[in-house]
């Protein structure tokens, strides 16, 4: 199980090509845990602000996928 845990991870974190890792998506994965951490530490959470954040987290992701076009 540990195992399967571990690889979901490991090709969450990988390049399309599968053998890179990819720094882009360790950024966003990492940005995406700090917000939603500071969301709930915060006092007074901002709903509005946090779903901005996020959401433009996975439009740059989105945005550079897209420019960079398919692998085929």
């Amino acid at each position: 199980m540990f195992r399967g845990l571990l690889q979901f991870f490991l090709d969450a974190l990988t390049a399309r090509n599968g053998a890179d890792y990819s720094l882009t998506k360790m950024l966003g994965i990492s940005a995406g845990i700090t917000m939603t951490v500071r969301f709930w530490q915060l006092p007074t959470p901002d709903f509005q602000g946090f779903a901005i954040g996020i959401a433009a987290i996975m439009a740059a992701l989105a945005a550079k996928y897209y420019v960079e076009g398919s692998n085929k």
